[in-house]
């Protein structure tokens, strides 16, 4: 297991650069080399920024739904269930367009989601899934606690996996 190591007296007089090593830990580490929790940590973090810089679309626009199913057991296991019901919300959510050229949920999000380029042949459905995005958006702004709020407390709780704080 990869850990960061940090000095004592850094820590006693600069606690938050515990979270900084994990930060950077997490930028440094290829997913493969990190352990389940730090993983759980990757991902929740990577799609919490995401969702905060432009929302779910930049999510998947930029991560390409990979990781998707990671993520969304990584929400569970942090305790954002909410987030985690809005993510799959946004899989699932051909059920509710029901777009004629769109076969499965890979295709959807594939096209629609990630590729963001779909053309829509009916504007209502376009309206629709515009005033999903903004619904759903909306509704992970104003959980709480946040992913962020999650993250620190799942940090305290599994900090032997990120850092290693060593004696000056």
């Amino acid at each position: 297991m990869k850990r960061n190591k940090i000095l004592k007296s850094l820590v006693e007089s600069r606690p938050y650069e515990k979270w900084n090593s994990m930060l950077e830990l997490i930028s440094n580490t290829e997913i493969d080399d990190m352990t389940r929790i730090q993983k759980n940590m990757a991902f929740c973090l990577r799609y919490d920024s995401e969702v905060h810089n432009g929302g779910h679309i930049q999510y998947f626009t930029n991560f390409k739904a990979t990781y998707l199913h990671e993520t969304l057991i990584a929400l569970v296991e942090i305790g954002a269930i909410n987030q985690m019901e809005i993510l799959q919300s946004f899989t699932n959510l051909n059920n509710d367009l029901k777009l004629e050229d769109i076969s499965t949920k890979e295709e959807f999000i594939s096209r629609v989601l990630v590729g963001y380029d779909y053309t829509f042949k009916d504007e209502k459905k376009e309206e629709l899934f515009e005033q999903y995005i903004l619904k759903w958006d909306n509704k992970y702004y104003e959980c709480n606690p946040s992913v962020i709020d999650l993250l620190e407390k799942y940090f305290q709780e599994n900090e032997q996996e990120f850092i290693e704080i060593i004696d000056d």
